[in-house]
């Protein structure tokens, strides 16, 4: 299945057409439908801000599949919309509106021929047969969806409240890794949607919740394991979520000056290293290790796989 093909700009069923078209198509087509706003399976924040946004801008209901971290459940319950977890009756929807999803097989809880469906992406490779069979896409490659909602919104001059900026400052902060990979680009449209809160008020929403368990924390913390490898510290431990997984690399990762830091999470092996050895692990021996044993990867997650061990001599065979 082909990707990249078609990028950046506005789609009719995969044919670029001019941004006015595409939004006067949009309003007089399903203005008024019955919409199903829909995101990836194991949805994050910026998923989760743009059905929002969706929610608002154009009615319906939305629907949400697979496990909720606790800063997807904090900013669930901040902008007062429940779960969404249910079984669908197609018959009570016209159409489906995608946010933040490149891969059809992240819908796998939803049957996409069903209905018509509109999709709005940011991702730099994305399935060709999900734009072609979309009957409007938006797509322009940025560090995160609400973005791209965000210069939507301005070029058709819809008016977003500060609640749902303070959602997409929630999106933009999460999928930027805390602002790790933030640059002056992402740092300018953080200050579009903050406003005169602090970034303090977002870690409040998104964190205020504790860990689930913090006593089980520390006690699989003091069971991490260290191996130093062709003089990198590469470090293995078992999370039980992504919040879990993020309190050890914005702590201890620094602290005990650890190089790559290799995650044992519910959804797969998930892998955050110093930037600087990006270059020389990730992109010579993750890549090709995930392909060789063809594993599906979702960023810096090898979805379902679980070995730890088998990724650790892949690394002291090929460092």
């Amino acid at each position: 299945m082909g990707k990249n093909a078609l990028i950046n700009g506005f789609y009719k069923e995969g044919v670029k057409i001019a941004p006015s078209c595409f939004y006067n198509e949009l309003q007089k087509k399903y203005s008024g439908r019955r919409i199903l706003h829909i995101t990836h399976v194991n949805p994050d924040c910026d998923g989760v801000a743009s059905l929002y946004w969706g929610l608002r801008v154009f009615g319906g209901d939305f629907l949400l599949s697979g496990l909720l971290s606790r800063s997807v459940i904090n900013l669930l319950n901040f902008l007062e919309i429940d779960s969404g977890f249910r079984e669908i009756d197609y018959e009570n929807y016209d159409v489906f509106f995608i946010y933040d999803t490149e891969k059809a097989k992240t819908l796998d809880y939803i049957d996409l021929n069903k209905k018509d469906y509109i999709l709005f992406d940011h991702h730099p490779t994305i399935e060709n047969d999900l734009i072609l069979k979309a009957k409007f896409s938006y797509i322009t490659v940025n560090s995160a969806n609400v973005v791209n909602l965000f210069e939507f919104s301005k070029m058709f001059d819809i008016v977003l409240d500060e609640k749902i900026l303070f959602a997409f400052a929630c999106g933009l902060f999460t999928d930027t890794g805390m602002l790790r990979t933030a640059r002056k680009k992402e740092l300018n449209y953080l200050a579009e949607f903050i406003g005169d809160k602090r970034i303090e008020d977002v870690m409040e929403i998104l964190y205020s919740k504790s860990l689930e368990d913090a006593s089980d924390f520390l006690k699989r913390v003091s069971m991490c394991s260290i191996h130093n490898i062709c003089g990198l510290k590469i470090a293995t431990m078992n999370f039980q979520n992504n919040e879990e997984f993020f309190a050890f690399v914005d702590g201890l990762f620094k602290i005990l000056d650890i190089d790559v830091l290799i995650g044992d999470l519910p959804e797969g092996i998930k892998i955050y290293l110093k930037k600087k050895h990006s270059q020389k692990i990730y992109n010579r021996i993750i890549i090709p290790f995930q392909k060789k044993y063809k594993l599906s990867r979702d960023h810096a997650t090898l979805l379902g796989f679980h070995d730890s061990n088998r990724l650790i001599k892949e690394l002291k065979e090929n460092l």
